[in-house]
C-alpha cells in the first residue's frame, strides 16, 4: 500500500473514530448532534477513482451506521454525497477543479466553506428523508436539518480549520 492509501485509510479511521466515539455521545441543547461523516468526502483527493470514492463513502457510512444503531442511513447520506460530490467540486471550486494534479484543493475559505456546505445539506436531507420517510411530514424534515445542519457545518468547518492551521 503506497502512501496515499495510508493516508486514506487514516482519514477514514480518523473520521469514523470522530463520528462514532466523540460526536454521538454529545448532543447539544439536547436535541442537536453533529454529524459529520462527510469530512471524510471533504478530505478525500479531488483526482482520486471516483468509484472508490463512493465505496469508500458507503462502507463508512455503514460501519457509522452499525455503531450508532441508524439502520443503514448513513450509508445511503453518504452514498449519495459521494456520487454527487464531482459536480459539488465543480460548483465551488469552478471548472478548475479538473486540472489539479495534488490532493489538496486549492481554494480560498468561501469555496471550502461551500463546499463543505453543500456535502453537508446532502447528507442531512437524505439521511433525515430516509429517517422519516414520509413527505408528508416535510416540516418534521426540515426542523431536523434547522438544527443539525448549522450545528454540523459550525463544527465541521472548525476542525477544518484547526487541521489546515496546522499545514501552514
Amino acid at each position: 500500500m503506497d502512501s496515499s492509501g495510508l493516508i486514506l485509510l487514516w482519514r477514514f479511521i480518523w473520521v469514523l473514530l470522530l463520528q462514532v466515539l466523540v460526536f454521538s455521545g454529545i448532543e447539544f441543547f439536547g436535541v442537536a448532534q453533529p454529524m459529520l461523516l462527510v469530512l471524510f468526502l471533504f478530505t478525500y483527493p479531488a483526482e482520486s477513482d471516483y468509484s472508490l470514492s463512493i465505496f469508500l463513502s458507503f462502507l463508512l457510512g455503514l460501519v457509522a451506521d452499525s455503531f450508532t444503531d441508524t439502520l443503514a442511513l448513513n450509508a445511503l447520506a453518504m452514498t449519495v454525497a459521494a456520487y454527487l460530490r464531482p459536480s459539488f467540486l465543480r460548483l465551488a471550486y469552478g471548472i478548475s477543479v479538473e486540472y489539479y494534479n495534488d490532493s489538496k484543493l486549492q481554494g480560498n475559505l468561501g469555496q471550502h466553506s461551500y463546499f463543505l456546505f453543500l456535502l453537508l445539506l446532502t447528507h442531512h436531507f437524505i439521511f433525515f428523508t430516509a429517517e422519516v420517510f414520509e413527505l408528508s411530514r416535510a416540516f418534521v424534515i426540515l426542523k431536523q436539518l434547522v438544527i443539525h445542519l448549522p450545528l454540523s457545518f459550525l463544527v465541521g468547518w472548525l476542525l477544518i480549520q484547526l487541521f489546515s492551521l496546522q499545514k501552514r
